[in-house]
C-alpha cells in the first residue's frame, strides 16, 4: 500500500500507482516481445485493470498466459497485467514513445463490443 501524507495527515491509497513504462521495459525483456505497451481499463470491481498490448517480434510466438508468467514474481503483483492482447504495431509517436491514448481507444472498443 501506499502512504500519502498530506498537511501532517496520513492517507492510505487505495490503488497504488502503476508506472507503465517500468511493466512495458519488463514485458520487452520476453525474447519474444518486440515491443509493449501498458494502460489502466476500468475494472469491474472499481479501479483500474492492468492491460497490456504487446507487439510480438517477427516469428516468434507467445502467449498472455506466458507473458503473465513471466511476470509474476518479478514485478509487484498489482502491476503484473490482468490482460494481455497482441497487436502488429504497437502506436507510437514521432518521438517513439508508446501513444497510450490510442491503446485506451483499443481497450474501450473491446469492453463496449462485450457489452453488446
Amino acid at each position: 500500500m501506499d502512504y500519502l501524507v498530506e498537511r501532517g495527515i496520513a492517507t492510505v491509497d487505495p490503488e497504488p500507482a502503476i508506472q507503465a513504462e517500468q511493466v512495458e521495459a519488463y514485458l520487452e525483456l520476453h525474447p519474444a516481445v518486440q515491443r509493449a505497451g501498458v494502460v489502466g481499463v476500468p475494472s469491474e470491481i472499481g479501479g483500474e485493470s492492468v492491460w497490456a498490448y504487446v507487439q510480438l517480434v517477427p516469428g516468434a510466438e507467445a502467449s498472455a498466459t506466458e507473458l503473465r508468467s513471466f511476470c509474476r514474481g518479478k514485478i509487484a503483483t498489482f502491476k503484473v497485467p490482468s490482460q494481455v492482447r497482441f497487436v502488429e504495431r504497437i502506436p507510437l509517436s514521432v518521438t517513439d514513445k508508446v501513444q497510450r491514448y490510442k491503446l485506451r481507444e483499443l481497450a474501450a472498443e473491446e469492453l463496449s463490443e462485450e457489452d453488446d
